[in-house]
């Protein structure tokens, strides 16, 4: 097994998720992603929410990864982004496609 790194977050639409997954792609910042729709819950200025919300997991090597948040952080669409990131063992085939790719 061989590490790559994981980087997930939340956006409020599809559309927005594709646009920054293609951006994040054409950078070189990660090797692909899985977009997800989803319901989000949690309580915000004393009041709980819950929202469709899009989830994004982007696969990424461990020295991509810094740039892939500063670029999400710089391009976020909440005033708290959940933004999460950690790292993993892939099967060496997959851990090798990643890298090639970026």
């Amino acid at each position: 097994m061989q590490d790559i790194a994981c980087l997930y977050w939340t956006i409020n639409s599809q559309e927005r998720a594709q646009a920054l997954v293609i951006e994040l792609i054409d950078k070189k910042l990660i090797a692909c992603a899985n977009i997800l729709p989803g319901v989000s819950m949690y309580p915000w200025q004393g009041k709980m929410h819950g929202e469709q919300g899009v989830f994004v997991l982007c696969k990424t090597s461990a020295d991509k990864l810094e740039q892939a948040i500063t670029y999400l952080e710089k391009t976020r669409d909440y005033d708290v982004p959940c933004i999460t990131s950690w790292v993993v063992q892939a099967n060496p085939t997959y851990a090798c496609w990643v890298a090639s790719v970026i």
